[in-house]
């Protein structure tokens, strides 16, 4: 069978579009969102190498909606090394996912759903992420290892010393066992440049800020605070003269007892 002519008596669309520059195809895809710029993809392989270029120099990046796979997380921000601000459904994703996110150039991160990262999560962020300044991480289920509060603990001040330009930090754990040692002496840990602390859950003893940590020459880190929202397993009038009493910058204060 003959093939028709196109009216317009031109080259097939596909044809055209291997006819554009590749920096322009780039560009153009660049502006998509993710969805469309997937559904681009498979058109062609002109589209498709211009799509994987255009995935790779992404800037930000809000993949909050739906849960990827280890694998589809690996299609989408594998090559990107220009990544600075990234929302992440975790719900099904594991340690194997860390190459693939925790990315040099990161400013804002934020990790959703948590459900199956061991306490290596925080200590692998504070390597490969030392220009981080947003950090929410949101634990959907308790970390299964043994001694794993003092696992967690322990990665977390790692992630502090790493992290030297963090200004607001996010760590949300589940409820149940109120008295678990995740938060000891982070005081201490946390970074000159915080402005901003979240925590859940964390101990009445443990939220006390110790005063070892003021020295004669120099204030602790943690004067510069300005925001604090603590879920505790009890408020004390100790607590609250304690926090008050140590942060003079603070504007912003919830305590919130389970």
């Amino acid at each position: 069978m003959e093939k028709k002519p196109h009216v317009d008596g031109g080259a097939p669309p596909v044809e055209l579009v291997e006819r554009l520059p590749q920096a322009l195809l780039v560009d153009i895809l660049s502006r998509l969102d993710l969805y469309s710029l997937c559904s681009a993809a498979p058109v062609c392989r002109t589209l498709n190498a211009s799509a994987s270029q255009a995935l790779s120099s992404i800037a930000s990046l809000d993949l909050s909606g739906f849960s990827p796979t280890v694998q589809i997380l690996s299609r989408i921000l594998g090559s990107n090394n220009a990544i600075q601000h990234l929302a992440l459904d975790c719900s099904r994703l594991d340690d194997s996912s860390f190459n693939d996110f925790a990315k040099k150039r990161l400013v804002e991160l934020s990790l959703l759903k948590c459900s199956a990262f061991s306490p290596s999560i925080f200590a692998v962020i504070g390597e490969r992420c030392p220009n981080l300044r947003h950090f929410s991480l949101d634990m959907a289920s308790h970390v299964k290892k043994k001694d794993a509060s003092l696992a967690v603990n322990n990665a977390i001040i790692q992630m502090l010393h790493g992290c030297k330009q963090l200004e607001s930090l996010c760590l949300k754990f589940p409820l149940q066992h109120p008295g678990t040692a995740y938060f000891h002496s982070f005081w201490l840990a946390l970074p000159k440049t915080i402005k901003s602390l979240i925590l859940q859950p964390v101990s009445n003893r443990q939220a006390r800020i110790p005063i070892s940590g003021k020295t004669q020459n120099a204030s602790p880190n943690y004067v510069g605070l300005h925001s604090l929202s603590l879920v505790l397993d009890v408020i004390t009038d100790e607590l609250v003269l304690s926090l008050t009493s140590n942060l003079p910058n603070l504007a912003e204060l919830c305590l919130e007892d389970i």
